[in-house]
């Protein structure tokens, strides 16, 4: 629970973060994307087959979409419900980052120094402030990833140690279903450097697979099973060419060089 302090501080920051939602035109092309998809599955009442000007769009899993089109259903299409998903998930990484501090027995004033410096963060408060998939990825993601360190380091018994295990398989599948198998690149490829560089296998034993893979399948699979059975062409577009191939060929025209994204990391670091 939040002490008065912090929660009168992040509802000043969280009224100040949204302040403009409504206001701002939408960038072409990302912005106004991820608007008309989840718009035209709010239209014609299918949330299972994405779609972009009325052709089926499968380079991204749908959680984003069905989330601003259940905005869409409350408060009516605009910008502003355009944005509603992403901006408060992006928002929501700052508390999150203070609840992990205060888990880690961090102090009070440190936790709170750690979520304000986020907050502060120039590329992070400007990409927050963008309907993009990024937002919901970086909140799942992060906390799947806070959850995991506390399973293994800051549980105090089994049953504690279980429920944020829990906690780390259902947020990582919530970040798959935000912007696909990257997601398991990212936290398998992190575990698997711990234990080669450690050489610590206890991790794995303490990752709770037994339970955790069928939490992760019954969050995952339905939709990714509903949308291959009405749409064939799914899964060699969307795990192939939408994946595999943007990872491993130049089809996509992504061949930056090495160091592109440094200035991007020195930006997000400062």
């Amino acid at each position: 629970m939040l002490s008065d302090r912090p929660r009168r501080i992040f509802l000043l920051l969280f009224a100040i973060w949204c302040a403009s939602l409504p206001l701002r035109p939408l960038l072409d092309p990302d912005e106004g994307r991820y608007a008309e998809i989840p718009r035209e599955m709010w239209a014609s009442g299918d949330w299972v087959t994405p779609r972009l000007n009325g052709l089926e769009y499968f380079e991204k899993p749908p959680l984003q979409y069905w989330a601003t089109a259940a905005a869409y259903s409350l408060l009516g299409p605009s910008q502003g419900a355009s944005r509603i998903w992403a901006v408060v998930l992006a928002f929501l990484c700052i508390p999150l980052v203070y609840g992990f501090a205060r888990r880690c027995e961090s102090l009070r004033s440190s936790a709170l120094t750690a979520a304000l410096l986020l907050a502060a963060n120039p590329l992070f408060a400007a990409l927050g402030q963008v309907n993009l998939l990024d937002q919901s990825f970086t909140f799942f993601l992060c906390a799947a990833l806070f959850a995991f360190l506390l399973a293994q380091s800051g549980a105090k018994s089994l049953p504690d140690e279980r429920r944020w295990m829990l906690l780390c398989w259902a947020a990582l599948a919530l970040a798959v279903l935000s912007k696909g198998p990257v997601a398991l690149i990212l936290a398998g490829g992190a575990v698997v450097l711990y234990v080669a560089v450690m050489r610590d296998l206890t991790v794995l034993r303490r990752m709770h697979v037994l339970i955790g893979l069928p939490l992760f399948l019954a969050i995952t699979a339905p939709w990714f099973a509903l949308v291959q059975l009405r749409n064939p062409t799914f899964a060699e577009f969307f795990f192939v060419h939408e994946n595999l191939a943007r990872f491993l060929t130049t089809v996509h025209h992504r061949e930056g060089p090495v160091w592109y994204f440094l200035p991007f990391l020195a930006l997000g670091l400062s």
